[in-house]
């Protein structure tokens, strides 16, 4: 007799959210998203950036900060700049 292998369907694993944080000396602005792109979209654009914040992206267990000066932080809202900075940021917490 041959034997012949079921194929066994396994359930979908759930990735965790990215999660972005940026604290602006008081104020603390969140994101999350099943990408990091969609997380940092998800972050409501502050009215005035006037001091250097703290970034911090995290997905699960992982997690990266990073200090950020005015014009750095300034740039994360330019909507065609943020695919390229939130690149550099995945890579990062991998």
């Amino acid at each position: 007799m041959k034997k012949t292998k079921k194929k066994v369907l396994s359930t979908p694993q759930k990735k965790d959210n990215f999660k972005i944080v940026i604290k602006l000396g008081n104020e603390v602005i969140k994101g999350e998203g099943a990408t990091a792109l969609e997380a940092l979209r998800n972050i409501p654009v502050p009215n005035k950036i006037t001091t250097k914040g703290i970034l911090t992206i995290s997905q699960g267990d992982k997690k990266k900060e990073l200090v950020y000066a005015v014009p750095k932080l300034k740039r994360l809202f330019y909507p065609n700049a943020q695919p390229i900075i939130i690149k550099y940021l995945a890579m990062l917490i991998k």
